[in-house]
């Protein structure tokens, strides 16, 4: 029938998806950090105030809680994981500029774009949910919680983390079987794989689908770091509240 799709286009290797999916982000961020590096280098030079150092200076409280080892450890893994998954919107918005100009262009549809792209986007959204719950981004329904001073929202995120906990240790547990039933237990440990092939897609790209699985305790896991970490921070601000009391 005329006007309907006759071919398949190109079908992307899977050394050549993985690969992206690593090095994009790590060289981005190699120069993201050059670029810091020279904008300090230059700050300390010719005393030189950026933009963005204003808007940061706008967005700081006059006491924020100093932290331990635990959160110095903890808080930059889940910013770097946070930003190496979200770059990955940078190549969804090339698989699918590739996708629109093979099929209306050369009638070309292919099916290994769209399970690109959510398995990417499914991973930047367990994978980002650590970072972003460490900038309490996050919605809430706070009618009464931002009338309350910062002791008394410390004390509540005191409690509240305790029902949170068993949420993420839920998922963790859950999405770890999930992980599992898609490991073939003939070529892993019985303790670590519950099925019995290797988990990939259907369609004619049949890349795995296991790692992307593994995002999901993996992420959960991320989220319970930081809910100890923020644990901890509650704990200082609820105990230093005449100095949050006295900054403020």
């Amino acid at each position: 029938m005329s006007g309907e799709f006759d071919r398949i286009g190109f079908v992307l290797p899977h050394w050549a998806f993985w690969g992206l999916m690593i090095v994009f982000p790590i060289v981005f961020m190699v120069l993201a950090r050059m670029r810091a590096a020279a904008d300090a280098a230059l700050k300390a030079k010719d005393q030189v105030v950026l933009t963005e150092d204003i808007e940061d200076d706008a967005k700081k409280v006059a006491w924020v809680p100093p932290g331990n080892w635990y959160t110095r450890l903890v808080d930059p893994l889940a910013l770097n994981v946070g930003m190496f998954v979200c770059l990955w919107t940078v190549v969804g918005v090339l698989n699918y500029v590739f996708e629109v100009i093979s099929r209306y262009a050369f009638n070309a549809p292919t099916n290994w774009v769209h399970e690109a792209s959510f398995m990417m986007f499914g991973v930047m959204y367990t994978l980002g949910g650590a970072a972003l719950f460490l900038a309490d981004g996050h919605v809430r329904v706070d009618v009464f919680y931002t009338k309350w001073s910062r002791r008394g929202r410390a004390g509540a995120d005191i409690v509240t983390s305790v029902l949170s906990a068993i949420f993420l240790f839920s998922i963790f547990i859950t999405g770890w079987l999930f992980w599992a039933q898609g490991l073939d237990q003939n070529l892993l440990p019985s303790w670590l794989a519950m099925g019995y092939n290797m988990d990939i897609s259907q369609s004619e790209w049949q890349v795995a689908y296991w790692p992307i699985k593994f995002a999901i305790p993996f992420g959960a896991f991320l989220v319970i770091l930081i809910l100890i970490s923020r644990f901890v921070k509650d704990i200082q601000t609820f105990r230093h509240f005449s100095e949050v009391d006295n900054a403020n």
